[in-house]
């Protein structure tokens, strides 16, 4: 018996010293330095003249410029600034709507809602609210009691 335990206990042995060989031990620091920090790039976010700039590209109106520049600003209150592309991105969001009332009005609703981005599938379609159909058919109303 005492045979059978000595050699599990080299086969344990065995195993321990091969798992051992893997682990690297980490690198001495010197006393009084800390670990070196992976240095993290910083975003550049846009100023509002900048930003100007980049919206005045696409020759928009006047009040759908208003619109986006107010949007910019609804972003530095919420204290998500944009960055370029970000800008850039949001633009093209508003472009798939077919008109600029309706990107107005998209502007508006993201700043009333205080979400961060523009949703142009959240616009409600049509003069209903919400976007449903109404309930009733053409020339179908229902008596005053």
């Amino acid at each position: 018996m005492s045979n059978r335990w000595t050699e599990l206990s080299e086969q344990k042995n065995l195993l321990l010293d091969s798992s051992i060989r893997f682990i690297e031990e980490p690198p001495l620091i010197p006393p009084g330095e800390s670990t070196p920090k992976r240095s993290k790039k910083k975003k550049k976010f846009l100023t509002i003249s900048e930003a100007c700039e980049i919206i005045q590209e696409g020759s928009p109106s006047t009040e759908y410029f208003e619109m986006l520049r107010l949007f910019f600003q609804h972003r530095e209150e919420i204290k998500k600034p944009m960055t370029k592309s970000a800008l850039e991105q949001t633009i093209k969001l508003l472009a798939k709507l077919t008109n600029e009332t309706d990107r107005i009005e998209c502007i508006r609703l993201s700043i009333a809602n205080g979400w961060q981005g523009v949703f142009p599938d959240k616009m409600p379609k049509g003069n209903t609210p919400h976007g449903k159909p109404s309930q009733r058919k053409h020339g179908e109303y229902r008596p005053l009691e």
